[in-house]
């Protein structure tokens, strides 16, 4: 069974700040239309590739589906970024939305999540990540991957940070002398 993003609440309700100063579509969305929204202001700035086997398989996907990549700039949170979204054989439709943290714990290590969300915003899988590092690039096959509790308290707060980043601009640097 499907889970809601939060414990508790059928629809999930995001209060849109219109990026900074009030509510941008006078009101409450929800996340499935917020996420709906997102993807038709990004299609300009994504770019096309296939996802490969091995995250495939991670993300119980099919291998080689198509995506719609973007790539985050302009962060003040530490954390690497990234959007893909999964779309259907004819690229008309997306099917899943893959939100993507990477960070540097140390010069040698990383961490990183996949959020995979169905198109309604319902969380299917989490996975958490560790990677090691040498010289600055990623040693292959160092990688211990855990497939986590769509539930866990971690994984929900990790989610809504991406949520936060992706839908609201929030943890961007200053733009128009605006701050997120």
């Amino acid at each position: 069974m499907e889970k809601p993003l939060f414990v508790g609440s059928a629809v999930i309700i995001l209060v849109v700040a219109g990026f900074v100063n009030g509510p941008a579509w006078g009101g409450e969305i929800s996340l499935a239309k917020r996420l709906a929204h997102f993807s038709e202001i990004t299609k300009s700035d994504s770019t096309l590739e296939n996802l490969s086997e091995a995250r495939a398989k991670l993300l119980e996907l099919p291998a080689f589906s198509q995506l719609r990549i973007i790539d985050a700039a302009n962060v003040r949170d530490g954390l690497e970024h990234e959007c893909e979204m999964v779309l259907d054989a004819k690229r008309r439709k997306i099917q899943y939305f893959i939100f993507s943290t990477n960070r540097m714990v140390d010069q040698d290590h990383s961490e990183f999540y996949y959020f995979k969300l169905n198109p309604k915003g319902v969380l299917q899988r989490a996975v958490v990540g560790q990677g090691l590092y040498k010289e600055g690039k990623p040693v292959k096959n160092s990688g211990k991957i855990e497939v986590l509790s769509t539930d866990n308290p971690i994984v929900r707060e990790k989610l809504q940070h991406e949520l936060d980043f992706w839908l609201q601009g929030w943890y961007r640097e200053k733009q128009d002398g605006v701050r997120h």
